[in-house]
């Protein structure tokens, strides 16, 4: 009986009505409408500081997230031209979509035996979500949306270097024609393969702008992006991986304005 007596809540009448008491003694009573507003208003400036501390945490994974696709691809390249006897991939095919690289490092990314129709149609395995691709890139303009979506794994985020390899069928001793990772003797560490494109929500333009890189005034648009801390993300010719600002992959170096777009 006294275990039952001591398991109920206790009532006591008071001036203002019943209160519920605990068997510590203690009295509940209702939050008020005030305190409730404050306890409401001290979440909301909470709130206020983190949200921005975690989107910026956010964008900071999602940044080390996109240099670790480039390290990979790195190690991907230096397989690759182990495999052809030194020969970079190429840009294209025959001129064509600019993403035939893709399609030549696939068997050293763990895509072997793909096709090129294949390929455009990969998301997965060539797209955004892939080690090809950008976390944070926000994609072509919302105007041709079309274009992602109809080759998923040709736009990505990361593209190749619009002034290196590009086309096979060119003679090999201008720039855009096949080239050896051993042409880059002297400076390696300072030309860029594959590098972080713009995003098509600030930038427009042409389907090669969202699958190539290159620095502004070279007959076109800047087609480098600075969605990671005022830069990108950039696989240079010796495999490593690394973080440059737009002004600087912009501006070049020793008085020369495309010097990480060309081999030294």
């Amino acid at each position: 009986m006294d275990n039952i007596v001591r398991n109920k809540q206790l009532e006591w009448k008071t001036r203002e009505g019943v209160k519920h008491v605990n068997m510590s003694g203690a009295a509940r009573r209702d939050f008020t409408l005030i305190e409730l507003l404050v306890v409401v208003a001290i979440i909301a400036i909470l709130a206020g500081m983190l949200l921005p501390a975690l989107s910026q945490a956010r964008n900071k994974a999602n940044g080390m997230k996109c240099l670790a696709n480039c390290k990979q691809l790195g190690s991907a390249l230096l397989m690759y031209t182990n495999d052809y006897d030194s020969w970079l991939p190429t840009a294209t095919e025959k001129g064509g979509t600019p993403a035939y690289w893709k399609l030549q490092l696939a068997p050293y990314t763990g895509r072997a035996q793909v096709t090129w129709s294949n390929m455009v149609k990969d998301l997965k395995g060539f797209g955004q979500p892939s080690i090809f691709g950008c976390p944070t890139w926000a994609g072509v303009p919302p105007a041709n949306s079309n274009w992602q979506t109809g080759e998923p794994g040709v736009y990505a985020g990361l593209g190749w270097n619009r002034w290196l390899c590009y086309n096979p069928e060119l003679s090999s001793n201008g720039s855009d024609g096949p080239q050896k990772i051993t042409y880059f003797k002297q400076r390696p560490t300072e030309t860029a393969l594959v590098g972080d494109v713009p995003d098509g929500t600030i930038h427009t333009g042409a389907q090669d702008n969202y699958v190539t890189i290159a620095r502004a005034n070279d007959g076109l648009p800047t087609r480098i992006a600075s969605r990671h801390s005022k830069g990108g993300n950039y696989l240079w010719a010796d495999g490593h991986a690394e973080w440059r600002s737009l002004v600087e992959m912009n501006s070049g170096k020793n008085d020369i304005p495309n010097w990480y777009f060309k081999a030294h």
